[in-house]
């Protein structure tokens, strides 16, 4: 396997581990809303619980932001380097810088959000 076939394989499982992280992202987000519209006062337990659930997906879609931000870093520099790439593996740096960018934005957007989920916590 070259190097390309091994940065692409591995983009394509990044891309599939966060699209998983993402929908349970978005039931945990579900579900701890359901919860403190449901529960007036609800235990510390209760919301330890939760903060877990939420904190665990969060890490998780944290790190793999930054290796599929990695990744496509060394995507752009093969890109622009002189290696032969296969029509189907052609993609241009402006494309990939974009997408760079809009993974960075879900990255930092991740980082507030996790700050944001504390205040429904204390």
């Amino acid at each position: 396997m070259t190097d390309l076939e091994l940065i692409w394989e591995t983009f394509d499982f990044l891309t599939i581990n966060i699209a998983e992280l993402e929908a349970q992202h978005l039931n945990n987000v579900d579900t701890t809303s359901i919860f403190f519209a449901t529960n007036k006062s609800p235990t510390r337990e209760q919301k330890d619980r939760l903060r877990n659930k939420l904190n665990k997906c969060l890490d998780g879609l944290l790190v793999l932001y930054a290796k599929q931000i990695k990744c496509i870093d060394e995507l752009i520099i093969l890109n622009n380097s002189d290696l032969d790439i296969p029509e189907e593996r052609g993609i241009d740096s402006e494309t990939l810088i974009a997408l760079k960018n809009v993974t960075f934005t879900l990255l930092e957007q991740m980082k507030l959000a996790r700050v944001e989920y504390e205040s429904f916590f204390i």
